[in-house]
């Protein structure tokens, strides 16, 4: 049996429908760092409306990105392909969607792949801290360029969920309602043991190099493939997990 993941349909490769934003304000982080010269990712879809108030802003899990549909028949598929599209349940002939990949996403939006301005080279891991409130702080400045005074709705999954939540905490005048799927308004104390169990694999694979690899031919795929295996397990439901692993109990 073949179990498929939307990790299947995503890629290096960066959307050729992708818009780029450089923020000409200052970031104030949560932990008080001051972020300067930030550029976001971001598509849209579908078409805004003369009263401004059929704005739908979608937030990614921690691997996607911007491309949350595709554009046309000759786009490459998007992670929500299902969900999104003239038509579908999240309906781009009504609907005006807006899809910005995360601070520190690393598919457009400022990330540790991304230059310092101040040192000339790639931020690596020197790049600062960050948390949810920080990457909804971004997309806040997007949604002002866009000159959207209030979204119909954010919508998230997963690290996208936590996005939507914080959204209604931090800015509730700006949003009419939050879509929140398969999140919570914090993370358990044991998903946080199974990240540091994920970062560790990351950390020891031999090509890490303390986060400094962008320069390499070789990259800590080793590392990164146990820590998203990891991942996967704590993403199953216990008749997800019996689902997937049950024909292999006795031939693991």
């Amino acid at each position: 049996m073949m179990f498929n993941s939307s990790d299947d349909l995503r890629s290096n490769k960066i959307s050729d429908y992708v818009k780029y934003l450089k923020l000409d304000t200052q970031i104030v982080l949560e932990s008080g760092l001051k972020f300067d010269d930030c550029v976001v990712a971001y598509e849209t879809y579908g078409q805004l409306n003369a009263e401004k108030n059929n704005a739908i802003l979608i937030c990614h899990a921690i691997s996607g990105d911007s491309h949350v549909s595709k554009h046309d028949d000759n786009d490459a598929d998007g992670w929500w392909d299902i969900m999104v599209g003239p038509g579908l349940y999240i309906d781009t002939n009504k609907y005006f969607v807006i899809s910005s990949n995360i601070l520190g996403g690393c598919m457009g939006t400022t990330g540790p792949n991304h230059i310092n301005e101040k040192t000339g080279d790639y931020w690596g891991s020197d790049f600062p801290e960050i948390s949810v409130s920080d990457m909804v702080l971004v997309q806040s400045k997007l949604i002002e360029y866009l000159e959207i005074d209030k979204l119909l709705c954010v919508i998230g999954g997963s690290l996208g969920a936590y996005q939507s939540i914080e959204w209604g905490v931090r800015f509730p005048d700006k949003l009419h309602g939050v879509i929140s799927l398969a999140g919570g308004p914090r993370l358990t104390s044991q998903g946080i043991a199974f990240d540091i169990i994920g970062r560790n694999a990351i950390r020891r694979d031999p090509y890490f190099n303390d986060g400094q690899y962008y320069k390499q031919s070789e990259s800590p795929n080793t590392g990164l493939a146990l820590a998203r295996m990891l991942g996967h397990i704590t993403y199953l439901s216990e008749e997800s997990m019996s689902e997937k692993f049950d024909h292999d109990r006795y031939d693991p």
